[in-house]
């Protein structure tokens, strides 16, 4: 008989991961290639077991809010444009804005009743 592993029991592992993640990236480590691996993992994890409808949209379009930041700074109440600024932005960092308004946009579906 095969089991099968209930999908609130993978959205309260993905959580616990995620969580973990964001104590690590916070707290423990500022060296880039260890940011890089473990957003990766938990970026891979979420679209592994946990993919919805629409989330790969939703992921692209939230990598796209720290590249338009970057390229636009703001500095003595002006905005200037410059897009040579992206090359210094981490991989993780725009992992890190897709995968945090993904989890929120999950997080608010699961507790948020849509009424038809």
């Amino acid at each position: 008989m095969k089991k099968t592993v209930k999908v609130e029991t993978k959205i309260i592992l993905f959580y616990v991961l995620f969580f973990t993640w964001l104590y690590v990236i916070t707290f423990l480590t500022n060296k880039d290639f260890y940011l890089n691996l473990f957003t990766s993992l938990v970026t891979a994890v979420y679209f592994t077991i946990l993919r919805q409808r629409g989330d790969i949209e939703v992921f692209i379009l939230s990598m796209i809010i720290p590249v338009l930041i970057t390229m636009f700074p703001i500095s003595n109440m002006r905005i200037s444009f410059q897009p040579e600024l992206v090359l210094y932005l981490p991989v993780w960092h725009l992992l890190a804005w897709g995968i945090v308004i993904v989890s929120l946009k999950r997080f608010a579906d699961f507790f948020v009743p849509r009424y038809p």
